[in-house]
């Protein structure tokens, strides 16, 4: 059966992950990350490269998590409402925090790229010895 554009604007997908000792779940748009919005953050990662283009980045992250998120329970206090999905609202969250958000929304959009499927760093001393060489490493 089709779907409509409609039903993909809908479609929210839901992702659980632990910070701070605490567990966050946010409901999120998956039809919001589109091959622009992929570019445009691509293209302003590669952009930073001093101070100045620094507060341009942080500014979408905070586009991003408005745009990506639908709902949270990120709570402006212990008995309050929700942090509302406002560009201004999410600005002063720690930006550890909004990365952690997107990092999860994205692991859960491509689940088949796990950490796991990815090898570990092996040391030099690792490497030296499957290689066959046992001279210490110098500095």
């Amino acid at each position: 059966m089709p779907i409509t554009l409609r039903q993909l604007a809908t479609n929210g997908k839901q992702v659980t992950f632990p910070y701070a000792g605490e567990s966050v779940t946010v409901t999120y748009a998956p039809d919001q990350v589109t091959s622009e919005f992929q570019a445009r953050m691509l293209d302003a990662a590669k952009t930073v490269q001093s101070d100045a283009a620094l507060p341009e980045l942080l500014h979408l992250v905070d586009e991003a998590l408005v745009r990506l998120v639908k709902e949270w329970d990120v709570l402006l206090d212990v008995n309050g409402p929700a942090v509302p999905l406002t560009v201004e609202a999410v600005a002063p969250l720690p930006i550890y925090f909004k990365v952690a958000v997107l990092k999860h929304i994205f692991e859960d959009m491509s689940p088949g790229e796990t950490r796991a499927a990815t090898p570990k760093p092996r040391s030099v001393a690792t490497s030296r010895r499957k290689a066959g060489s046992t001279s210490s490493p110098t500095a």
